[in-house]
């Protein structure tokens, strides 16, 4: 859904399903709905990649409670700043394959992208 809503090129897609899979085997993650860590990986893929189309936190709905979920960008924040991390960390042990998969032409080799502060 977030992918249709941005319209998100499949380099884009990839870096994202990265930071997500990376995600899923930190229990840090648990803290964080998973809508806030779809959004995070947006967020901080956008920032890696220099796309400059994130303007809000997109208003979701649960349609099976056919309610607003409120999601707050300082979660979503607070979030990517915890993928920022456990990126750099990628390539250890623990995270290795996944960071092999998607080092790969058939994942747009989204982990060997290098990301930082510009001096």
């Amino acid at each position: 859904a977030f992918s249709t809503y941005y319209r998100m090129e499949p380099r884009t897609m990839a870096l994202c399903s990265y930071l997500v899979e990376l995600t899923l085997i930190d229990c840090n993650y648990l803290k964080y709905c998973g809508h806030v860590i779809g959004l995070a990986a947006i967020y901080f893929a956008f920032k890696i990649l220099g796309i400059n189309e994130w303007n809000e936190v997109p208003q979701l709905f649960n349609l099976e409670k056919i309610e607003l979920i409120q999601v707050k960008l300082e979660d979503v924040r607070e979030c990517a700043r915890d993928l920022c991390k456990t990126i750099q960390l990628a390539h250890t042990n623990s995270l290795s394959s996944i960071y092999r998969k998607y080092s790969s032409r058939n994942h747009h080799q989204v982990a060997k992208i290098r990301f930082g502060r510009k001096n």
